[in-house]
């Protein structure tokens, strides 16, 4: 298991629009957004809606 850190990128649900093959994430640390591919490490934030 990878340790990402407090405060590591995060996956988002919202793909970009221009390509979408392109998934944005939110580094909570700095507020930093962008978009990478799927397979790309990062950590994953679960959260439930009411």
């Amino acid at each position: 298991m990878t340790d990402f850190g407090e405060g590591a990128p995060y996956w988002s649900e919202t793909h970009f629009e221009e390509m979408p093959q392109l998934i944005y994430f939110i580094d909570f640390l700095d507020g930093a957004v962008d978009a990478h591919s799927e397979g790309f490490a990062l950590a994953v934030r679960l959260v439930r809606s009411e």
